[in-house]
């Protein structure tokens, strides 16, 4: 499978002119045999606060129609982000895996399950509660977004199921040591590929974001991209790989989960 990995540097809570960005690279990942394409965390607008402003109606969400559009036309998957409006007013921080093969459903749709607590994510954003995971074209994915990589248990019981697990973030360049330390320790200890698809660029803020997406194989070796160029690369996975390595080195069999559960006590 051949996975497009755009680190998009969207214009900062302008949906429009980032959809103008977006679709160059879905009709140039179109162009190069490109199956699945990721974008990262809230695609269209950066990593806002103005949950306020940027937040969509869960039945007529206006990103979400335009990313199940985009899929169709280009007959490939998606993974976008994007804000839902929760129930009590604050947005949902989503990622959602659409089928564009198949008219352009909607597989899963995630809600960040943690938080960022160091920036007030959680004063504007509710936290979810369920894995977003789904199956296609015969490979399972899990879904994650940004700082939900630093909690591991969320990716060990994606990793039940799971083979490629995926994380869109928008991870700033002062942490990047983290970013790949964390990415490279989920792929291994899940015998899973890792994908991480950062942003790119500068925010309002002066948070940088270098270019830094990045696939992982399930021994925790770097995927060298058959295409590189900038923000844009395309990487080939091929999920019979980690199914091969659980099945050779069966790590996953020596677990604990009983036991570990009564520490968390």
């Amino acid at each position: 499978m051949r996975v497009a990995l755009v680190s998009l540097d969207p214009v900062w809570e302008n949906k429009g002119e980032s959809r103008t960005r977006f679709a160059s690279f879905m009709k140039r990942a179109q162009e190069d045999g490109v199956d699945l394409v990721v974008f990262p965390e809230m695609t269209l607008t950066g990593f806002s606060m103005a949950a306020d402003r940027i937040a969509e109606s869960p039945d007529t969400a206006e990103s979400l129609l335009w990313f199940q559009n985009q899929a169709k036309t280009a007959a490939m998957g998606v993974i976008a982000g994007y804000v839902q409006r929760a129930s009590d007013g604050r947005g949902r921080n989503t990622a959602v895996f659409i089928d564009g093969r198949s008219g352009g459903e909607t597989l899963a749709s995630y809600t960040k399950v943690h938080p960022f607590s160091m920036s007030d994510e959680q004063v504007h954003y509710v936290g979810g509660n369920e894995l977003g995971v789904c199956s296609w074209e015969s490979v399972s994915f899990g879904l994650s977004i940004c700082y939900d990589l630093r909690f591991p248990e969320l990716y060990r019981a994606m990793s039940r199921s799971c083979e490629v697990l995926v994380n869109i973030a928008s991870w700033p360049t002062a942490r990047a040591l983290h970013w790949y330390t964390l990415l490279r320790a989920r792929a291994i200890e899940n015998q899973a590929f890792v994908v991480g698809v950062n942003r790119s660029g500068t925010d309002p803020a002066g948070q940088e974001h270098e270019l830094s997406s990045i696939v992982f194989d399930p021994l925790g070796e770097e995927v060298t991209p058959l295409i590189s160029d900038g923000c844009y690369q395309v990487c080939e996975i091929d999920a019979a790989v980690a199914r091969r390595v659980r099945s050779e080195f069966a790590v996953q069999s020596d677990r604990k989960d009983a036991l570990y559960a009564q520490w968390y006590k």
